[in-house]
């Protein structure tokens, strides 16, 4: 079974914060000493979607990073302060197969999406490649990843450092297992616990420290 995990992390002196702002069935799980996973029924939103506005009213108490990992298809961070979301990575392992279907709906947009499969798709995803497409979409993958924001949850300039090793793109190019990119990233934050986690799971489970 592939892994699922969302829900935002906090660090643990911000519970206050948490219960100031909580809405209807959210809960808290502790992870470690360190860090409190804040879970609620609208947890992932890392793709395209705008984030609930009980997050941003959070984030004027206290930072919050939006943390979602669905293993077989991406995973990803969101950072929130002061109402505004700071920083955004979302690392697609078909993120080649995404480029393909963009370019398609933006040519044909009156055609079925499985119209692309087929010789279409095969002279698209060559376009993609020998024009330079896909390099330039990896150049821009990071742009809004701001690793410094990270600072806000007292990590190092020594783990800012080796966050900004690993987060960009020549690394990403030459990354020789992608899928542990996200093994790395958690353990130099210190995020190992967050892992099976999410709303449902945790709420079934009664893992949890407080529901609201």
């Amino acid at each position: 079974m592939s892994e699922f995990t969302s829900g935002h992390l906090l660090l643990a002196g911000h519970k206050e914060a948490i219960r100031k702002n909580a809405v209807p069935r959210s809960l808290i799980k502790v992870l470690d000493e360190k860090w409190i996973a804040y879970l609620t029924r609208n947890d992932s939103y890392l793709e395209y979607q705008e984030a609930p506005d009980y997050i941003y009213q959070l984030s004027y108490d206290a930072p919050v990073l939006n943390f979602c990992n669905l293993s077989d298809h991406f995973w990803g961070y969101r950072i929130f302060n002061g109402g505004q979301e700071v920083a955004y990575l979302r690392i697609s392992y078909e993120f080649l197969e995404e480029i393909i279907i963009e370019i398609f709906k933006e040519r044909y947009p009156e055609k079925e999406i499985l119209e692309l499969y087929g010789d279409m798709h095969e002279e698209i995803s060559k376009e993609v490649i020998e024009n330079g497409i896909f390099d330039e979409a990896i150049e821009h993958l990071f742009d809004e990843s701001n690793v410094s924001a990270f600072k806000l949850f007292d990590i190092s300039e020594k783990q800012i450092d080796k966050l900004k090793s690993i987060l960009n793109p020549s690394y990403f190019r030459e990354h020789k297992k992608i899928y542990q990119l996200v093994e790395e990233f958690k353990e130099i934050i210190g995020i190992n616990e967050m892992s099976w986690i999410r709303h449902e799971r945790v709420e079934e489970d009664e893992g949890y420290e407080e529901i609201f």
